[in-house]
């Protein structure tokens, strides 16, 4: 089977020490998936669609949000979706999604076979965890019940014989119906949890076959983050 894995790297320029820091996690990255015998794409830029739909969520909302490392933050998490959209266009069968400054503790996921059947995961948490967490609370809103668990989407997979297709799931144009109803939506894992509870597809949403065990870069460690061969000692 032909298999792939995509990742979102794209910062502003005035965060371009951040981006140093993290490219060569990316580039480990990249490693990692010749060692596994899969293809690699990242996306580093924000596509056309993205900022489109970006300011039509403003004007609705005449929301002007002026912080603009915020603001590129929300279209990055957005950007994901793209791998989705690129995934279903190609002839990969497997696609695994990976957030840029995502790092193995342990070869663990070198255990990770591509060959999965009819399967998509997104890294879902239970309601317990996090009751009070915006993808929660705007779903529940939205959909005017109760919602046990939330999407994540640090790390997702999808195999395209899977029976629903997710591509046209967290397609753009089902994104702004949901920020038009909520803006908050504009968060993709907010957008993934409303999406997959009102389709009913989140008890369809399966853990990974292995546990990456990988550990994030959290937002105020990038500037300082010095990257230590962490991809690379999982090869073996």
């Amino acid at each position: 089977m032909k298999s792939i894995l995509y990742t979102v790297c794209s910062y502003l320029p005035e965060d371009e020490q951040i981006l140093n820091n993290l490219i060569p996690n990316v580039n480990g990255m990249k490693k990692w998936a010749k060692y596994k015998g899969i293809d690699f794409k990242v996306f580093d830029e924000i596509p056309t669609q993205v900022e489109e739909l970006f300011q039509q969520v403003q004007k609705k909302w005449k929301k002007v949000w002026s912080n603009n490392k915020k603001n590129h933050a929300r279209k990055a998490w957005l950007t994901k979706f793209e791998a989705f959209h690129h995934f279903y266009k190609s002839d990969y069968d497997q696609m695994l999604f990976l957030d840029c400054d995502m790092r193995p503790r342990n070869p663990k996921m070198n255990k990770l076979t591509f060959n999965y059947t009819d399967f998509f995961s997104c890294n879902v948490k239970g309601k317990h965890k996090d009751v009070n967490a915006q993808p929660i609370v705007v779903a529940e809103r939205l959909l005017g019940r109760k919602v046990p668990t939330r999407a994540g989407a640090q790390t997702m997979y999808v195999t395209k014989d899977f029976k629903h297709n997710i591509s046209d799931i967290f397609s753009y144009e089902n994104v702004l119906d949901a920020c038009i109803q909520d803006y908050r939506c504009i968060r993709e894992e907010t957008f993934m949890t409303y999406m997959l509870h009102k389709l009913n597809l989140m008890e369809k949403v399966e853990r990974m076959p292995v546990r990456l065990n990988c550990m994030e870069i959290l937002r105020p460690d990038k500037i300082h983050f010095v990257y230590k061969d962490e991809w690379e000692q999982i090869i073996e």
